[in-house]
């Protein structure tokens, strides 16, 4: 992807879709019961659902991609 697109992307998840990175977080952390230990959020994109399961959690979340400018969006919300 392009950075402008990285940056359109980022928009998109951050002005329309973020109000339902939570709720799918709280259904993991129900689904599973897993609270504390280690998240690895493969393919995390601008990292809006790695920061919503480490709200809700004690667990240490690692957000990767393969991505550097999704990377340096992710970086700029955490």
């Amino acid at each position: 992807m392009k950075d402008k697109d990285w940056a359109e992307f980022d928009e998109i998840v951050w002005e329309v879709f973020a109000p339902i990175y939570p709720v799918i977080a709280k259904k993991i952390v129900e689904k599973t019961g897993v609270r504390e230990g280690v998240c690895i959020d493969v393919g995390t994109g601008t990292g809006a659902l790695a920061i919503a399961i480490a709200k809700i959690t004690n667990l240490k979340v690692y957000a990767l991609d393969i991505s550097k400018k999704a990377l340096e969006f992710a970086e700029k919300h955490i």
